[in-house]
């Protein structure tokens, strides 16, 4: 997962203290759903640049490529 939405959904996630494991899952189907489409296209987006990144360093350090 995109740390981009991993961040959002840990902001949305964590308002408030979560107490009980049936609770954490019932906070991140509602939060997953509410992330709208857009922002996880702008994701995925990103991760494909930053996989032809890879490739074309052969897996080594790519960020500089991205710049």
């Amino acid at each position: 997962m995109d740390y981009r939405i991993w961040g959002l959904m840990q902001q949305r996630l964590y308002k408030t203290p979560v107490l009980e494991a049936i609770e954490l899952k019932k906070r991140l189907i509602e939060t997953w759903a509410s992330i709208p489409q857009c922002v996880v296209d702008e994701a995925v987006d990103h991760w494909t640049v930053r996989l032809r990144a890879c490739v074309k360093t052969k897996g080594r350090q790519f960020e500089r490529v991205l710049q």
